[in-house]
Order: C-alpha cells, then sequence, then structure tokens
C-alpha cells in the first residue's frame, strides 16, 4: 500500500509547483473567529488551491513512510530543520502578541503546510527535472494568459485610468501591467 502512495504524492507535488501562484483561495470558515473585526477583508483565513495539493502531497507522503527521513538528520539538511522549526516556533510565539491572534494562528497554520512541503522536497529522491518542468508549465500558463491580457485589452477597450497594483503611468500614457492568473504583477515576475 505505502507504494502506491508516492506516485500521488509526487503528483501532487508536480500540480503544486504548476499552481504554486494561482491565487485560488477558498474560504476557511473558523469558529469563533470574526472576520469583521480584521482591518482588512482580504486578511480573511482561506487556503490556496496549492495548499490544498500540497496537503495531498505531505499526507500521502508521511502514510508511504516518508521515505529518504534519515537525510534530514545530517549535513545540510539537519540544518534546514532546524532553521524551520525555529522559524515555526518564532511564530507560534507571536500569536501571543499579535493583535489577531486567530489570523496568526492561521498564518502558523500556512507555514507549517509549506515547511512540511520543504522537507517533503528536501526528502523525496524525484528528479529535478520533472519538477522544473512543472515550474517551466506554470510559467508558460502564466505567460500566455499574460499575453491575451494583453492582446486582448485594446479590442475590449480597457484603458486603465488610476496608478495602482498594476497600473503604472508612463507620461501621457497608462500602461497595464500583466499578471498571468497570479494576483499581482510581481507574482508573475518571480515566477
Amino acid at each position: 500500500m505505502p507504494a502506491r502512495l508516492l506516485p500521488i504524492s509526487r503528483a501532487a507535488t508536480l500540480i503544486t509547483i504548476v499552481v504554486l501562484a494561482w491565487p485560488v483561495n477558498l474560504p476557511l470558515p473558523l469558529p469563533n473567529f470574526d472576520i469583521a473585526t480584521l482591518p482588512l477583508p482580504y486578511l480573511a483565513p482561506t487556503i490556496s488551491l496549492a495548499e490544498v495539493t500540497t496537503i495531498i502531497a505531505i499526507v500521502t507522503y508521511a502514510l508511504a513512510g516518508w521515505p529518504n527521513r534519515a537525510a534530514l538528520r545530517s549535513g545540510w539538511r539537519r540544518l534546514f530543520v532546524l532553521a524551520l522549526t525555529g522559524l515555526i516556533l518564532f511564530e507560534m510565539i507571536s500569536i501571543t502578541w499579535s493583535i489577531h491572534p486567530g489570523l496568526a494562528a492561521v498564518q502558523v497554520a500556512h507555514m507549517l503546510i509549506w515547511a512540511a512541503f520543504a522537507l517533503l522536497i528536501s526528502c523525496a529522491d524525484w528528479p529535478s527535472t520533472s519538477m522544473a518542468l512543472a515550474l517551466l508549465m506554470g510559467l508558460v500558463i502564466h505567460s500566455v494568459v499574460g499575453f491575451v491580457q494583453l492582446a486582448v485589452l485594446p479590442v475590449v477597450g480597457i484603458v486603465p485610468q488610476n496608478s495602482g497594483i498594476s497600473v503604472v503611468f508612463s507620461g501621457a500614457e497608462h500602461w497595464l501591467r500583466v499578471y498571468g492568473i497570479s494576483s499581482h504583477p510581481n507574482v508573475l515576475g518571480g515566477h
């Protein structure tokens, strides 16, 4: 049974890498958490599509026995585990002085997910070429959507008027920065 779970974990890992920058967020209804108390509505607790596929990858990898976990006990991986542990402990302690402790706890949960994913990647002996190809697939998808955004703007007649996240003024011209499927042009650039 555990050997059958590794291909599922690998597939979920590759899907995570493809959709990493997609801003698909599902709301998290938390008990005793009042969204009205948040200073900005976008801070409401959510889980992203990438985190859902990451959780699938982590759980199936763990159920498969977390192969190659012995590698985490020596060398740079041990230092990496210690650094992640320290970061998570600091985040957990920061809940105590947070203005919004529930929101801070949600951020700790996000950090735990990504820390476990980083450990999975450092343990998995999957070919790096497949992960690089998944990253390139995500980038190609973002780029295609970005080119479509550029091509459709004149046809649709969208003229950006206000400076902001995606609009840059260049003299009298207004330029819309493309963002692909991501939530911000810099996310596409970083991707």
